[in-house]
């Protein structure tokens, strides 16, 4: 299981039942077909293609930067970490990824 969790330093209104949110998490929905991917979150009520990266880790890692792009441009700063079974992965504010030490989330 993998999953990119993203946090946002407001909540924010969308077409979701619950009110401001300000996490979501995001999962591949679904297989690869012709080297693109879906990128899902029910608690964001949001759907998204992208090109596949070589691996689920690294095609999460482009759909951080996806998101991250939109959250800067809509000016909300957005924090990612990417959750495996082993690691966590953090995302700094200069768009790389680090092991994050301690507890996973």
């Amino acid at each position: 299981m993998i999953k990119l969790i993203q946090t946002l330093d407001k909540p924010i209104g969308g077409y979701w039942d619950g009110g401001m949110k300000s996490r979501f998490e995001w999962d591949i929905d679904g297989p690869i077909r012709a080297g693109r991917v879906r990128i899902g979150s029910w608690e964001a009520n949001h759907f998204f293609t992208i090109n596949a990266g070589k691996d689920e880790l690294a095609t999460l890692k482009k759909a951080a930067s996806k998101l991250a792009l939109g959250a800067s441009n809509g000016g909300v700063v957005a924090h990612f970490e990417i959750v495996t079974d082993d690691k966590t992965y953090v995302r700094d504010n200069d768009s790389r990824w680090y092991v994050k030490e301690g507890p996973r989330s």
